[in-house]
């Protein structure tokens, strides 16, 4: 219960024994930072440290954690203060990563590393695979960026141009565009996944020297 149990909700509460879930989310996130350094350090062998450090950044960064916790439906079970409820807390991607995070902490005390480990894998895994050996940023929207500013002195811009309900959530739809050039398209059940798949056909759009339509 109280790794579910969110600050808002103790302060609300005066006198009541409830623990928030903040230490528990201080010993996940770090439990969490080990496994996904361990991880990389396996499976990037020729990686510089100043790369590890970026590649673990993109995997934990806290919107990355929160989707994974709305394919969970954490939401639905984080006790929130009425103040935090009426504020949209349920789904605010900081609340939901903390959570996640205080979840991993209470697995860790209660069942030891091996099996916090195997949970951790299990849930990064979609994640973690759409890695490869030739690609060192795993959050594509930063890397078009810093390729499109280096070579043009251009900032990207996305715009969600289809939201599409379906029985297993919205589907979103992004593109993404530099000045008034189509560089890619992408989906995913959240913006932030749809622009990020839109940054990565982007940047093949960019690396190939070809621009989709201009507008």
């Amino acid at each position: 219960m109280q790794a579910l149990t969110h600050s808002s909700t103790v302060h609300e509460t005066n006198g009541s024994k409830l623990e928030s879930n903040e230490r528990l989310e201080f010993l996940g996130d770090a439990v969490l930072g080990v496994v996904v350094a361990s991880w990389l350090f396996e499976v990037e062998p020729s990686a510089t440290e100043g790369d590890l450090t970026k590649m673990r950044s993109g995997l934990v960064r806290g919107s990355t954690i929160a989707d994974i916790a709305r394919s969970l439906q954490l939401g639905s079970f984080i006790k929130l203060g009425r103040g935090a409820e009426h504020q949209g807390g349920r789904d605010r991607d900081s609340i939901l990563a903390n959570t996640f995070e205080s979840i991993i902490g209470a697995l860790y005390l209660d069942q030891g590393g091996t099996v916090t480990e195997t949970f951790i894998h299990r849930v990064l895994d979609p994640v973690m695979k759409t890695w490869n050996s030739n690609t060192r940023h795993i959050d594509h929207k930063s890397h078009l960026q810093e390729v499109l500013q280096a070579q043009k002195k251009i900032t990207p811009h996305y715009t969600i141009v289809e939201t599409e309900e379906t029985n297993n959530g919205p589907i979103f739809f992004a593109q993404v565009w530099a000045e008034d050039n189509l560089l890619g398209e992408g989906q995913g059940t959240s913006k932030r996944q749809a622009e990020l798949n839109a940054a990565k056909q982007g940047l093949s759009t960019v690396e190939n020297g070809t621009n989709q339509n201009e507008r």
